[in-house]
């Protein structure tokens, strides 16, 4: 999709993180776009969904499984 993160540490210990995304010129295919961006959607709805169900039936084993999951996606 053109987009790319990384962080630099710098010589005085502090993180830097840098974002790039390629220029306007670059065209990407329709397809590849909405599956890109539908799957992210996705992913995140489901993960949020089944916390919650997983929240109200009070099931302590499977309550922190979709939240770390949904930290990891909303990171991603």
């Amino acid at each position: 999709m053109g987009l790319r993160w990384w962080s630099v540490i710098q010589p005085d210990g502090h993180e830097k993180w840098i974002f790039e995304s390629k220029n306007t010129e670059f065209n990407v295919n329709k397809v590849d776009y909405y599956f890109f961006w539908g799957t992210l959607a996705i992913n995140f709805t489901f993960w949020f969904v089944f916390g919650i169900l997983n929240l109200l039936s009070l099931d302590v084993m499977w309550v922190i499984n979709p939240y770390i999951q949904f930290f990891f996606n909303f990171f991603s």
